[in-house]
């Protein structure tokens, strides 16, 4: 480390930035890492620290990025820029630092040297994140001070304490004052940003920032001398401010010798001048050296616009209003050797330190300080002999007399425990199976999934319930010696209940030594025109339609196009304004908005992780959170357990729960998946609410595909994926299962492995195993090109292994034409195969769903209701399906109604009062326990619960307190004339009742829906069915009678619509109707041209042609009609037609 000011130059065509903000400063930084990266490499920059705001959330991608251009940059280099620099040879090595924020409001910058230094910044960010709510950051400089070791920390610039006290802001912190220029002059409030300060009623500004400015001082935390109102209110002139300066300079150096390193910057301000050449003093009196850099907010100058934008987003406010909380120029983007020598041609010594400093940089995230846990075996026994000792204790449960008589069992768990043992796992399985064991301890339903069923020894442990003996599935599809690494082993838990499980891990391996992997929440369309739209002063009710004509994930061609054929209540500003949020919202998407937390994903490490990556508060009580996501945390080899909420078994569990409180308990481990009443519920497509096999596609396979065992279940939950589909596998798979199209095999090698799938790959292990078979793959290689076909896979080395794979076809005796077809199947999977053992696993639970159904309907019906809000269908169309099933539905009662829905009778199936919009848990506790007897009237009600008049409104519209023979009117009247009893006051007398006119039904139904989002009573397409007649619209059970081709017209209230990515455009709709649905096909075509209509539409009428395959009915539609605002209001009659309005107001879901 240099120890003078100045340090001689290196060249002036070198240069290293030091200071930059990526979109991981979220809302700061206005440029992608990428983006950086590839902008850095062409200014040949020596080295770029991305340092985001109190965090390390870029560091892996950095990394990750730099490496891929790195490798790819040979195809680059010959590229030459008319007549500009040539592309660099690489990529300006990767300085991981951060911007971190000091308790006086202040901000440094620390640079990572080496691995104590890595350990000490992660140390420091978590520290400054979780002694905050989340999103706020405070570090105290003594902590700064302390872990120090490894670090060269920079004054901060602008934003940091020496800038600070020379522009005067130390002594005005809040926002009411702003900083000065050498004259005394006011600089931009953007100096400002984010101040923690505020004035408080009583107390003006200077008084509060003289006081913390005092207190900061006593503390000798950063100055050195005490401040007085007068000079808090500005007295101080340039002299005394360099003074100030310089104490704090000097502050800073004593405490941190000559890791510390002043900062200056050149952004063609007026002041800039003047403050450079003041730091320059302060650098030469104090021997501090002092280092140039541009405080860069984004990597090209034409992103200021954009950088804008976002800082309006953050500011809350808008581009009009913004004025000088904005960056004043646009010269805040990376810039090169040449220009940064030029702007600091008086200090040249500056621009060189930047190129030392940086090489004295050489921590590699290849170093980072990560281990496993290791797990306590009891006795002093090895790991590896106490996984055996469990492992083989599981067997004989599991297996019983199979054990001994069946020898495949025990080669297979000895060949697991051997790979086990030699690659060093057995803690990793061992601490996993606590896991497990735990939620059996507590009675939490929990099931292993995915690649894990692979492996006999998980099922011996129980962490899966997935036989892979029975269903021979490939144990290197879960653990291979070739890959290395640690496996994939995710649990799901009871949704209820999984906080338990996860507080158990916290608590098992400490707060410093867990937390769970964030989630990066990016721009999609529809946030980014909302956000982009209030910076550009767009009012909320227009920018909410124009984001629900846009689909979740699509691009904005959606609003371009209807801002193409015009005549749309949104377009009602300039269309100037509206093309620029436009074009904003595609340059947001993409980049983070704000962390969230991921679905499970847990990391715990032996040493304290916070010292491997920074940990910050969840917005979640008592969680915390990685700053990275889980592909940045596979990628810096932490390891991940993912414990997953999974909804139905929640279903499974309270329904469990039910059954047993009538002494009928239910048990998974006691089905036998054999039942044929189940296989023809699951066969007729009557599978609403039945886990993975209730989606519209799913439920049009069933009849077709007719599962009649397990493996036929398997099947169906693999085959409906994008990578059967893509691959032209679906209805290949359905005639040969029809016997319409004879089953064949593309080389006799490959009938072993697809025989139970009648010769078509619907398993990612299938395909492994083809490539073994006919191309002489080994194990590794198939693994290698499974993994390669993956989600995020690269095509280049994708079509490299299957140039590879048909070469060895044809080695082995295949033709190239067989060799081709092979490929071709296998080319389907690149999209998404599913894992025969994940099939399997979710296979279990879709038996144990259809069999409540078919069984014990009333129980699966309530523990549906009971774990709302999961799956497809709303409240009001499950209480339809269940109706449908010979359920008795009954109402919301104060007498008889528990929170949640409860069993009554024989068949029936009592409303829970958490049906009762604007009631909590803690209403419905306060409401069994004052019903130690029955209520007797709606007063004794308000006097034995005390609730607030609003919850009993509720109650009294939700026909709650009907069982005292009120109408909803006379409960309304009742409880609006209650008052509360003063002391010694006697009884309330009982009111006189007025007249009122009685509900009609459909009122009452409207009332239903309004107040609890179902009805007990009739559907609301009875009150209209008359007339639906009339003008020739069928149900949808007259639509299963007719002919194929035949022309109708259906209607019904939307449920569901779906746009699959593998679709092509086509958008599939439900409608329902009080006999059950009715199933849509729009083409691409049309739903463009009707799409401002049935993107929001609520109750739809549609004119098609029948489509009748296999017994499953569609309708292609073609001419549709909102049924809310058309002729059949007036038709239905004048008070039917109103309510029809308010129904329309029913909720329907979108999936993609």
């Amino acid at each position: 480390m240099p120890r003078t000011a100045n340090s001689s130059p290196l060249s002036s065509a070198r240069y290293a930035e030091l200071h930059t903000y990526s979109a991981f400063s979220f809302q700061r930084g206005a440029s992608a890492v990428h983006d950086l990266l590839v902008r850095g490499r062409e200014l040949g920059l020596t080295a770029l620290a991305i340092t985001d705001r109190d965090g390390l959330y870029a560091a892996v991608r950095q990394w990750v990025e730099t490496r891929r251009l790195d490798e790819g940059r040979s195809d680059e280099l010959s590229a030459d820029l008319s007549g500009r620099r040539a592309l660099s040879s690489s990529c300006p090595k990767p300085i991981y630092g951060s911007e971190l924020t000091l308790d006086d409001g202040s901000r440094i910058v620390a640079l990572v040297r080496d691995s104590e230094g890595w350990r000490n910044l992660c140390s420091l960010v978590s520290e400054s994140r979780t002694a905050c709510e989340k999103g706020s950051a405070f570090l105290p400089f003594r902590r700064l001070v302390e872990k120090s070791a490894g670090l060269t920390v920079l004054s901060g610039g602008r934003f940091g304490p020496v800038d600070r006290a020379l522009l005067g802001i130390d002594v005005a912190p809040d926002s009411t004052r702003r900083p000065r220029g050498p004259w005394g002059q006011p600089l931009g409030s953007w100096l400002l940003e984010d101040e923690p300060w505020r004035a408080s009623a009583g107390r003006s500004a200077c008084e509060m920032a003289g006081q913390k400015s005092r207190e900061l001082f006593s503390h000798g935390r950063l100055g050195a001398q005490d401040l007085s109102v007068d000079e808090a209110r500005g007295a101080l002139g340039p002299e005394a401010r360099l003074q100030r300066a310089r104490h704090v300079a000097g502050r800073f150096r004593d405490a941190l010798g000559d890791r510390f390193v002043l900062e200056l910057h050149d952004h063609l301000l007026p002041e800039d001048q003047w403050s450079k050449a003041l730091l320059q003093r302060i650098s030469d009196d104090l021997r501090i050296p002092r280092v140039a850099t541009n405080l860069v907010h984004y990597a090209r100058s034409e992103e200021r616009r954009t950088q804008d934008v976002l800082s309006c987003i953050r500011l809350h406010t808008t581009l009009d209003e913004a004025g000088t909380r904005l960056l004043p120029n646009a010269h805040f983007h990376l810039k090169g050797p040449e220009v940064m020598a030029r702007l600091f041609a008086d200090d040249p010594g500056a621009v060189g330190l930047s190129v030392e400093l940086a090489a004295e940089c050489r921590f590699d995230l290849s170093q980072l300080p990560y281990t496993f846990p290791v797990y306590p075996s009891p006795r002093g026994q090895s790991l590896q002999s106490y996984l055996e000792e469990v492992t083989w204790l599981g067997a004989r449960l599991r297996y019983g007399a199979r054990l001994e008589d069946d020898p495949r069992i025990k080669q297979q768990l000895n060949h697991e425990l051997n790979v086990i043992g030699r690659m060093g796992l057995a803690g990793y399985f061992l601490v996993v199976w606590d896991i497990s064991e735990e939620c059996r301890k507590r009675g939490i339903l929990s099931q292993g999934r995915g690649s894990a069923a692979n492996s006999c020894v998980c099922y011996c442990l129980q962490i899966t319930a997935v036989d892979p003996i029975h269903l021979d599935l490939l144990f290197e599809r879960f653990l291979s010696e070739a890959r290395g690494g640690y496996p994939d082993i995710d649990i799901d838990i009871s949704n209820n209940r999984r906080e338990e499980i996860i507080q158990f891990v916290y608590e098992r391996y400490g707060r410093r030594h867990a937390a769970m992997v964030c989630n990066v929440i990016t721009y999609h369309p529809r946030s980014a025109i909302r956000d982009v739209g209030r910076a550009f002063g767009l009012g909320l009710d227009q920018l909410d339609r124009m984001a629900k004509v846009m689909s979740h994930h699509g691009g904005v061609d959606e609003l371009r196009a209807l801002f193409g054929a015009g005549g749309d209540e949104c377009i009602s500003e300039d269309s100037r304004t509206l093309q620029q949020v436009v074009e904003y919202t595609e340059k947001l998407c993409g980049l983070p908005r704000h962390l969230g937390i991921h679905s499970g994903g847990f990391v715990i490490s032996g040493d304290p992780l916070c010292e491997a990556c920074p940990i910050e508060n969840a917005t979640m009580e008592s969680r915390t959170v990685l700053q990275w996501d889980k592909d940045d945390a596979a990628h810096a080899g932490l390891i991940k357990i993912d414990l997953l909420a999974l909804g139905m078994l929640s279903v499974i569990e309270e329904s469990s729960r039910l059954l047993a409180e009538r002494e009928t308990p239910f048990q998974m481990a006691d089905l036998t998946y054999d039942d044929a009443r189940v296989y023809d519920l699951v066969s007729a497509g009557d599978t609403v609410g039945v886990f993975q096999i209730e989606s519209r596609a799913q439920m049009n396979t069933l009849p077709r595909l007719r599962p009649r065992c397990f493996h036929d279940l398997v099947v169906e939950v693999a085959l409906i994926r994008p990578g059967p589909i893509q691959g032209d596998m679906v209805h290949p798979y359905l005639r040969r299962r029809q016997g319409r199209e004879p089953v064949e095999y593309a080389h006799p090698s490959l009938e072993p492995i697809l025989k139970r799938t009648l010769g078509i790959p619907l398993f990612q292990e299938q395909v492994m195993r083809m490539a073994v078979a006919t191309a002489g793959f080994t194990p590794a290689e198939a693994d290698r090109l499974r993994r390669v076909m993956g989600f995020r896979r690269s095509t280049e080395e994708m079509e490299q292994l299957f140039a590879k794979m048909v070469e060895g076809m044809q080695r082995n005796g295949l033709n190239s034409e067989m060799a081709r077809k092979v490929r071709d199947q296998m080319r389907g999977f690149a999209a998404y195969g599913f894992p025969e053992s994940h099939a399997a696993s979710f296979a279990l639970i879709v038996y144990a769903s259809a069999w409540l159904k078919t069984y014990r309907a009333p129980a699966f019906f309530a523990g549906l209701l009971n774990c709302q809000p999961m799956g497809f269908y709303s409240a009001a169309t499950l209480v339809s399906d269940a109706r449908r099933h010979g359920v008795v539905i009954l109402p919301i009662c104060v007498n008889q109604s528990s929170w949640k829905w409860r069993l009554e009778g024989e068949s029936g199936l009592r409303a829970g009062l958490l049906q009762v919009k604007g009631l909590g848990p803690r209403d419905g506790e306060v409401m069994e326990q004052a019903r130690t007897t029955p209520f007797l009237s709606v007063l004794d009600v308000c006097e034995r619960t005390g609730l607030a008049r609003n919850k009993l409104e509720m109650l009294a519209d939700a026909g709650g307190f009907a069982c005292f023979g009120l109408s909803r009117r006379q409960a309304l009247w009742e409880v609006a004339g209650y008052r509360k009893r003063l002391p010694l006051e006697g009884p309330p007398r009982q009111q006189e009742l007025p007249g009122f006119s009685p509900l009609s039904p459909v009122e009452t139904n409207l009332m239903d829906h309004v107040t609890s989002g179902f009805s007990a009573r009739d559907h609301p397409l009875c009150f209209v069915r008359q007339a639906l007649a009339h003008r020739g619209v069928v149900s949808s059970g007259q639509l299963k009678q007719m002919r194929d081709g035949a022309s109708a017209q259906v209607a019904g209230i939307v449920i569901t619509r779906q746009r699959p990515s593998t679709a092509k455009g086509t958008v599939f709709i439900t409608l329902e109707d009080e006999h059950g649905f009715a199933n849509l096909i729009v083409r691409g075509e049309t739903y463009e041209k009707h799409q401002h209509l049935l993107s929001r539409v609520r109750f739809l009428a549609c004119r098609g042609r029948v489509q009748l395959r296999d017994g499953v009915v569609h309708v292609l539609a073609f001419e549709f009609e909102d049924l809310g605002q058309g002729s059949l209001l007036t038709s239905a009659g004048a008070e039917v037609g109103e309510r029809i309005q308010a129904l329309c107001g029913l909720n329907s879901r979108n999936f993609r």
